[in-house]
């Protein structure tokens, strides 16, 4: 399921965005300035296809953070902090081994991984994720 997920929501949002464009085409205005029926569906159109757009970024902005997440709890488990499962979830388990870490390396004590905790960890990216 989870690999048929992308391709149909690539195809939905290919769907809308040729429905969104028939929709404009429809909603010219006549000689005498009225509009052709047919603006709203425009607009709902619009307003589903955004709605689609920011679901999938923040979708793909979860994957990324649930990646990280991933390499910091090997870290963790490679260095002795983490005995859990590496699932990319950030859990009590993974903010109690980053704690743990933060302390054995006089960081400030966060739970999270933030910059500092990245850097000494060695993960490529330096933003913050709680």
């Amino acid at each position: 399921m989870k690999t048929l997920f992308p391709p149909l929501l690539g195809c939905l949002l290919v769907v809308l965005v040729l429905f969104t464009l028939i929709s404009k085409d429809q909603t010219s205005s006549s000689a005498s300035g009225l509009t052709i029926v047919g603006e709203g569906v425009s607009d709902f159109g619009e307003g589903l296809m955004h709605a689609l757009l920011l679901r999938h970024q923040h979708q793909s902005a979860f994957a990324t953070a649930n990646r990280e997440i991933v390499k910091a709890q090997r870290l963790l488990k490679n260095y002795g902090y983490y005995s859990g499962p590496v699932d990319g979830a950030m859990n009590q388990r993974t903010r109690e081994a980053l704690r743990s870490f933060q302390e054995s390396r006089q960081l400030t004590i966060t739970g999270i991984i933030d910059s500092e905790t990245a850097q000494e960890l060695g993960l490529s990216k330096n933003t913050d994720k709680s």
